[in-house]
């Protein structure tokens, strides 16, 4: 190990913005910007990680405690052949330094020392340092896997701290000898180190948190504050078994060699300019005839060789069990004048320490046949840095050989490449490449490492299929029929031993600073937050700048955001951050405008969000799962996705250099906080001790009332109004809310006078678009849809455009704190007035909109075909019980309106609207007879987002009954409509058109620069609007308050291109021949119920 001390270079510089570290000799300790400093550091070498998970496990050391990271610069990663230097990609430490700051944590680069009794002999007075504090040791080829016990780990450090020591454990996380890298050592052998550098320590190989890493973060925790969550493990997928369908032998391919020497004696590695890899030595001359049983003796093999006369096999020699010595074997074959020898030598690694470094590679001496010396050797190098130079054909009988050959198979990875392990069974001793990439040694056999670890990084998605090539040294499985000449990706490492990995984060929470919104390290105590609520998932992505930079322009210094679950992780272990679901970049444009950020985190939001953001799929993983209860399956979930959602944010939490001050949700190094209705009852169910208790209210005459209540709770710390509301939702069928823009500015005046702090919800209120929309309940009879527009009677409108109540908010802020004197403008709207709806195709017609189908005895609901939105075609499958027209149809339960037809004649909707949860009933038009086929489209109008009946089910719950007789015998088909591509259009015609549950589209120019508009539809019904694809929402303009749709200028094209307007008219369409009212219009003015 290193015993060359480079700490100041933590990454602070002395004297530059008055940052330094330095040495206190007189208090035994660091200095750190003038402050006493003591660091808890892991060593992670950058050169054992891809570059792609560098931040994943530079965020887990800190989740840990850690406030530091070490890691070596080897000299070789970077500078391979002299003056050549290497820099980029994986080798780019710049980009792990600049990570390593971002996530908080300081860097140490090769440090080494002693401690403590024996530093004091040496360093009578500073800090005392342990440098390299092990947690676990190395491995090498055919030894056991070394481990240390976590608990005496855990001890150790516990002591370690408790005498103000600073402390490097070595290794953090051991990562992954890809490559050649990895060395060895000697003792009275020659001791070659694994692929897999795990060191037994609490990250594992892979990178994943288990046992120790629990250990020693609770041991931190005694002596500084940590972050409360425990990271996830990264995902990992068995991608099963792999084919080998290709073979070139290395002696056949002289493809792979780049250098060549003749000499009279072998020449070693480096004489060839080569660092790793193989070397070649192949006699160049007749040679003396020997009979079979001669002496073959090598004269310093370094490391491995494989031997052969006239291509065939005669065994191997390795200097592991005689670590200088010259080593013989007895040759199988005779030899003529005119054989060949060949020696395939492998560079195992060089040594590491000690005096024997100068650590050559390849035959060093010469070679002997019957104690004579053979002369005339061409030596050939192998360095294998570039597969595509093998020349590999079809794997046949007739020519394969089991040695130093290359095998090639082909897989596919999926959509989303995972991590994967590659083991080898019956495989011996080679080297692993994946799509170029070389992963490593094995030698399973050997052990104790049985499989190597694949980085999902390296992996290709479907539909491209990842290349796998095995070089094979000793002895593949590959016989033919070649039924064993495979290799197989599993989901669990086999490095030695097993050990428990973490799965989900702690449920502990961290106590806040007494000081509860000092804003971490800033002295904010006597200050206030004024902030305002926008959501970015009622944003498109394209106007969040636009939008932060108008609460600016009000004067707040804040945001606050909902997150809402379900609309970044759609299945179970899918996430989404990408486009408009980017949340990371909204954080940052946040900061670049000069706002900090409350995050809302979850897992549940409310929100009049679809579920209140929590995922459909929760409702099929239990059987009655108690959401939001302490229920270990909800609460396993919720660790699941917490994890990596704060594995995404935690970068940009304010102690890290970001904007985030306040999260509602487990963490640490930001204040947590509950927000709850201003009642003692609200409060005493809702609040907990060690979490800052806040409340909301909206308009008031006296805002100190709720406040005192705050103070029941919270006698010291700010008073904070967490949802002050500036207006209210909308319903369908329900007038548009208002709140009187005086009214609201009198108390935020009221509010910033007793110095409260205060986020207005909302700020923009914005679109709900697509399905997302969530439901209310009334007393438990009434379901009450939330409408597509947000729009909220917000100080930014739907559109996100200032007006009265935005300039009345703007001048009481200014009266408190400085304010930007300008007015932001709208943004700009244009009429495009009418588009004929040319081209149409009826739903019951159009199997490509189906995605799946379920055939059962009753109805199955959306949740049982994994489908969180949209609609659901019930038919029925089997003859049906004639009866006539008249005939009492009843849906038992139905989520959430139905539209009923007989042998595709309309018959009649159903809707809970009225009737939550009853059975509902229609008397039918039509008779059935056995023949007949009734069938059932189902809409999804929005979970309820609240309350106790967010168990929310979709689709038919319970059965179907005519005339009070069970039907069975229905096919279940999910319509997600989340491709409108697969819409089977046609020319719109008399004869073929059905008024309801029916597509029409048309086409429409937006201009050269497309302007935001509205989307207003003058007798249509009800139904689901899409522009170019993307899902605006519902519209419902007979029903109200809202009759037009905002319409985002990014969605559309600059002409010439075309727009493609699609509606899906459930109930009836305006489409009667001639078709003169078959139109949409985009008008620049929204109606939707008042305008302001």
């Amino acid at each position: 190990m290193s015993l060359i001390n480079l700490l100041p270079l933590f990454v602070t510089i002395c004297g530059v913005s008055g940052r330094s570290f330095s040495i206190d000799y007189q208090n035994d300790t660091f200095v750190k910007d003038g402050a006493p400093f003591r660091y808890i550091s892991g060593s992670l070498h950058y050169s054992r990680v891809p570059s792609h998970y560098w931040k994943d496990r530079l965020e887990k050391l800190y989740a840990a405690g850690l406030n530091a990271v070490q890691t070596y610069v080897p000299w070789n990663f970077h500078e391979p052949t002299p003056g050549v230097y290497d820099f980029e990609g994986d080798k780019d430490l710049v980009q792990f330094i600049q990570i390593a700051q971002e996530m908080g944590l300081l860097h140490r680069i090769s440090t080494a020392g002693l401690f403590p009794l024996s530093q004091r002999q040496y360093e009578p007075h500073g800090p005392l340092v342990n440098s390299e504090y092990y947690t676990g040791w190395l491995d090498f080829w055919g030894q056991p896997h070394q481990t240390v016990d976590s608990t005496a780990v855990a001890e150790g450090l516990d002591a370690i701290l408790k005498v103000n020591a600073n402390v490097n454990m070595y290794m953090f996380e051991g990562g992954t000898n890809f490559g050649f890298w990895n060395g060895a050592d000697t003792s009275d052998k020659y001791m070659t180190q694994p692929t897999s550098y795990d060191y037994n320590a609490p990250l594992n190989e892979a990178g994943d948190p288990w046992e120790k890493f629990l250990l020693i973060k609770q041991v931190i925790s005694k002596y500084q504050p940590v972050p409360s969550y425990i990271p996830p493990a990264t995902p990992k997928t068995a991608y099963g078994n792999v084919s080998m369908v290709e073979y070139a032998w290395l002696l056949d391919s002289p493809q792979t060699i780049t250098k060549n020497i003749t000499s009279d004696a072998p020449v070693t590695m480096e004489l060839l300019e080569q660092s790793f890899g193989y070397v070649i030595y192949r006699t160049s001359g007749p040679l003396p005839p020997q009979p079979s049983g001669s002496v073959l003796t090598v004269l310093g093999v370094h490391d491995r060789a494989v031997v052969y006369v006239d291509d065939s096999l005669q065994g191997i020699l390795t200097r592991i069990e005689a670590i200088n010595t010259n080593l013989s074997l007895i040759l199988k074959s005779s030899i003529t004048s005119q054989s060949q020898i060949v020696i395939v030598v492998e560079n195992m690694g060089r040594i590491n320490y000690g005096s024997m470094i100068n650590d050559f590679k390849g035959i060093l001496y010469g070679v002997e046949m019957n104690g004579t010396p053979i002369t005339g050797w061409t030596s050939q190098s192998v360095p294998l840095n570039d597969t595509t130079r093998i020349p590999f054909q079809v794997l046949a009988a007739n020519t394969i050989k089991q040695s130093t050959a290359f095998f090639r198979g082909f897989f596919s990875s999926g959509n989303i490449p995972n991590d994967t392990f590659l083991s080898l069974p019956g495989w011996t001793k080679g080297q692993a490449f994946i799509n170029g990439f070389n992963l490593g040694r094995y030698w399973p056999g050997e052990g104790p490492q049985k499989t190597l670890y694949v980085p999902a990084n390296i992996l290709k998605a479907a539909p491209v299929m990842n290349e796998l090539i095995l070089f094979e040294i000793d002895n593949s499985p590959c016989l033919p029929p070649f039924s064993s000449c495979y290799a197989a990706f599993v989901s669990i490492p086999d490095i030695g031993w097993s050990r428990k990995y973490c799965t989900h984060i702690s449920n502990e929470v961290i106590p806040v600073n007494s000081c509860v919104v000092r804003y971490l390290e800033r002295s904010w105590c006597n200050k206030k937050y004024i902030s305002g609520s926008l959501h970015y998932s009622r944003v498109p992505s394209h106007y969040w700048k636009d939008r932060l930079e108008k609460l600016y322009a009000a004067g707040l210094n804040a945001v606050q955001t909902y997150v809402p679950w379900n609309f970044h992780e759609p299945t179970p272990g899918v996430y989404d951050f990408e486009g408009d679901k980017d949340l990371v970049q909204f954080i940052q444009i946040a900061q670049e405008v000069g706002l900090l950020v409350i995050l809302r985190a979850g897992p549940y939001i409310c929100g009049e969000w679809e579920m209140g953001g929590l995922p459909s799929w929760l409702l099929t993983i239990k059987p009655n799962i108690a959401l939001r209860t302490s229920d270990p399956v909800y609460l396993f979930c919720v660790d699941m996705w917490m994890s990596r959602l704060l594995s995404y944010v935690s970068p940009y939490l304010y102690a890290n250099g970001g904007p985030i001050l306040f999260r509602q949700s487990l963490g640490s190094d930001v204040v947590l906080f509950t927000t709850d209705d201003a009642s003692v009852n609200a409060l005493k169910c809702g609040t907990d001790p060690s979490l800052y208790a806040t409340v909301d209210f909206g308009v008031t005459s006296n805002p100190m009332q709720y406040f005192e209540i705050q103070r029941q709770f919270e006698p010291h710390g700010p008073l904070v109004n967490s949802e002050y509301y500036t207006g209210w939702l909308d319903y369908w069928g329900y007038p548009h809310q208002t709140l009187d823009s005086t009214l609201i500015a009198d108390d935020l005046n009221t509010m910033l006078e007793l110095n409260a702090s205060v986020n207005m919800y909302m700020f923009e209120g914005g679109t709900t678009f697509g399905f997302n929309n969530g439901a209310d309940t009334a007393n438990a009879t009434l379901y009450l849809p939330v409408t597509s527009s947000y729009d909220y009677n917000a100080p930014l409108n739907e559109a996100g455009d200032p007006w009265e109540k935005f300039l009345l908010i703007k001048q009481v802020i200014s009266k408190y704190q400085p304010v930007p004197s300008y007015i932001p403008p709208a943004t700009p709207k244009t009429a495009y007035g009418n588009v004929s709806m040319v081209e149409y195709a009826w739903l019951l017609d159009s199997p490509q909109t189906i995605t799946k189908n379920i055939t059962s005895d009753a109805p199955v609901t959306m949740e049982l075909l994994e489908q969180s939105f949209g609609y659901l075609i019930y038919r029925t499958s089997g003859p049906l019980p004639p009866q006539p027209s008249g005939s009492v149809l009843t849906v038992l339960g139905v989520h959430d309106r139905a539209v009923v037809y007989v042998d595709d004649s309309l018959q009649g909707i159903l809707t809970r609207i009225e009737a939550i949860n009853t059975n509902l009933s229609l008397i039918l038009k039509s008779s059935v007879t056995s023949q007949s086929k009734i069938v059932i489209v189902v809409e999804n109008m929005g979970r309820i987002s609240y309350g106790s009946m967010i168990n929310d089910f979709k689709g038919i719950l319970y059965g179907v009954e005519m005339n009070g007789t069970p039907i069975t015998g229905w096919t279940s088909q999910s319509v997600p409509l989340n491709d409108t591509t697969r819409i089977p259009f046609q020319v719109l015609a008399a004869n073929t058109i059905k008024q309801s549950t029916a597509f029409f589209r048309g086409f429409f120019s937006s201009g050269n620069i497309p302007n935001d508009t509205f989307l207003s539809l003058p007798g249509w019904t009800k139904g689901q609007a899409f522009i170019n694809g993307f899902n605006l929402g519902r519209y419902w303009p007979g029903e109200g308050p809202q009759k037009t749709l905002y319409v985002p200028a990014n969605i559309l094209k600059a002409a010439p291109v075309m727009n493609e307007l699609i509606l899906f008219e459930i109930d009836n369409s305006p489409c009667l021949p001639p078709f003169s009212a078959c139109y949409a219009a985009f008008v620049s003015i929204p109606d939707i119920g008042n305008q302001h």
